[in-house]
């Protein structure tokens, strides 16, 4: 009986997050680094924002799953 309360508890706890990674390039192709990147919910308006590195790598680690612009 520990395991199932155990493990019904960690499935109630669960949270969905998505990632969102890319590369900043300009129009010749060559790559932006320190760009700032962001990412509007378009349903609450709510903004996240990433900075791309000197790759012009960018990474959202933990958006909650809707619709952004």
């Amino acid at each position: 009986p520990g395991l199932i309360v155990l493990l019904a508890a960690c499935l109630a706890s669960q949270t969905f997050q998505a990632q969102l990674s890319g590369v900043v390039r300009d129009a010749a192709g060559a790559v932006v680094p320190n760009a700032r990147i962001v990412a509007t919910n378009i349903a609450t308006g709510v903004q996240y924002t990433a900075e791309s590195n000197q790759e012009g790598l960018y990474r959202f680690l933990a958006l909650p799953p809707a619709q952004y612009k």
